[in-house]
C-alpha cells in the first residue's frame, strides 16, 4: 500500500467509509430506477427485460438519462391519468426527481473534486469567475458526510416505495391506454 493510502486509511478511515455508504446507496437508487423503468417498458416480457436491461446497465447510459427518462414517463401519465380520472401523484414522483437530481450533486463532487477531510466534514474548493471572466477566487465548501447520509438514506427509501406504489398507481393506466387507440394520441 502506498503511504498516501496508508495516511488516508489512518486518519480518514471515518470519512472515507461515509462517502463509500453514499455511493453504495445511490447505486441502490439507481439499481431502483432501472426496474422500475424496466417494468414500465417491457410488461414482463422477457426478452424486452433483457435487452432493456442491457440498455440501462450499460456504462454510457448515466443515471441523468434515467432520471430524465423517468421525469418523461412521470409526464406522459400524468397527462394519460388525467384523461382516464385515474390517481397518479405526480408531484410525489416529480420531488423524487428533483431530491435525486440534488443527491446526484453531492455524489459528483465527492467523486470529482480535490476533497480535504476533517471529522466528519469533506471540503473542497469552487471557483468563481469574477465579472470579467479573467480573474478567479476560491470559495471553501463543505459537506457534512452525517447530514448527507440521512439525505441519501430517505431518498433510497423513497426509491424502495417506487417500487411499489408507483407501479401501483402507473399499470392500471398503462393498461388502459392500451386499450386506447393510439392514432388519437
Amino acid at each position: 500500500m502506498s503511504d498516501l493510502v496508508e495516511k488516508l486509511n489512518k486518519n480518514h478511515s471515518e470519512e472515507l467509509k461515509k462517502m463509500s455508504i453514499l455511493f453504495y446507496l445511490l447505486n441502490r437508487i439507481e439499481n431502483n430506477l432501472n426496474i422500475i423503468i424496466e417494468i414500465f417498458f417491457c410488461d414482463f416480457n422477457q426478452l424486452k427485460n433483457v435487452i432493456l436491461n442491457q440498455i440501462l446497465l450499460n456504462k454510457n447510459m448515466k443515471l441523468e438519462t434515467k432520471r430524465m427518462m423517468f421525469l418523461k414517463i412521470i409526464e406522459h401519465t400524468t397527462r394519460y391519468a388525467e384523461e382516464g380520472n385515474f390517481e397518479f401523484e405526480e408531484d410525489k414522483w416529480l420531488k423524487f426527481c428533483k431530491d435525486l437530481q440534488k443527491i446526484q450533486e453531492i455524489r459528483n463532487k465527492l467523486a470529482h473534486k480535490f476533497l480535504g477531510f476533517n471529522q466528519n466534514v469533506v471540503s473542497y474548493q469552487e471557483t468563481l469567475k469574477n465579472n470579467n471572466n479573467k480573474n478567479y477566487s476560491f470559495n471553501k465548501k463543505e459537506i457534512n458526510l452525517d447530514e448527507e447520509i440521512k439525505k441519501f438514506d430517505k431518498i433510497f427509501d423513497e426509491s424502495e416505495l417506487l417500487l411499489t406504489d408507483f407501479l401501483k398507481q402507473v399499470l392500471p393506466i398503462v393498461r388502459d391506454c392500451q386499450k386506447c387507440n393510439l392514432s388519437d394520441i
